[in-house]
């Protein structure tokens, strides 16, 4: 009687591999990856990996096992690297512009996280920061303003947006007790229209044509004077800022 054995362990070889997450942050691998031409005397039964799926939570190097079986039962191992990238930039979308009239009263605008309201939308396949500029709770005043956003991963793949905000002011004369307390005068005025303002503090004072463009700033104290000579022959809005809130005004330039 002759019995014949296998003692012999197979020759496993492996090698590294780079895989990238996909759109949903996961990567499946599988024996014939990593195996690099393993061998056996007699016949290789079972190849098996100890780790087959990676998430965003294995970005970078992670090792894993290769178990060779041959059919005599012999087994042997080897160990790869498997590194986990993400390549995927996130996916940004922007709001439309739109333009925003100022209640009766107010000279700014409060800008809002616009990610956090769902106006801003956002997707990645792993996690992401949002960056906003200017940030959420700036005061914005009357003008054009872009608003940009900034995403980046945490393996540093980046997406940008911007639109374009219009504050613009609520044009109307006020019946107001705050607006009894400010007189502009002379009205119809040539050239020098007057501002005075009872226990109010005036911030600032801009004028307005009749389609809303703004024509002049004045930073300004009580009781000023304003050189409206060069001004078109028209009719005006003006906007006072005030430290208790926003007037407005309308004059005739002759």
């Amino acid at each position: 009687m002759v019995t014949v054995e296998d003692n012999t362990n197979p020759n496993v070889i492996c090698q590294n591999i780079t895989v990238s997450l996909d759109d949903n942050g996961t990567a499946t691998i599988d024996v014939s990856m990593i195996n690099n031409g393993s061998t056996d005397n007699c016949g290789i039964d079972t190849m098996e990996l100890d780790v087959t799926s990676f998430d965003c939570s294995n970005i970078g190097d992670n090792e894993v096992i290769l178990t060779v079986t041959d059919t005599s039962g012999n087994s042997a191992i080897c160990e790869a690297m498997v590194t986990v990238e993400d390549n995927t930039n996130p996916i940004i979308t922007c709001p439309s512009d739109f333009t925003y009239t100022l209640p009766t009263g107010t000279s700014n605008y409060s800008l809002p996280d616009f990610y956090a309201t769902g106006n801003l939308q956002v997707t990645d396949n792993c996690t992401f920061t949002v960056t906003q500029t200017p940030l959420p709770s700036t005061d914005l005043s009357v003008g054009t303003h872009v608003i940009s956003f900034d995403v980046s991963d945490a393996s540093g793949n980046t997406s940008s947006c911007s639109f374009t905000l219009t504050v613009e002011t609520n044009l109307s004369e006020q019946d107001t007790a705050l607006s009894s307390l400010v007189e502009i005068y002379p009205n119809p005025v040539v050239n020098n229209l007057n501002i005075k303002a009872t226990n109010l503090i005036i911030e600032n004072v801009k004028i307005y044509d009749l389609l809303g463009k703004e024509i002049m700033q004045i930073d300004a104290t009580n009781n000023l004077i304003i050189d409206v000579s060069q001004l078109d022959s028209s009719k005006y809005f003006i906007a006072i800022k005030t430290n208790k809130g926003m007037v407005i005004k309308s004059f005739y330039k002759n």
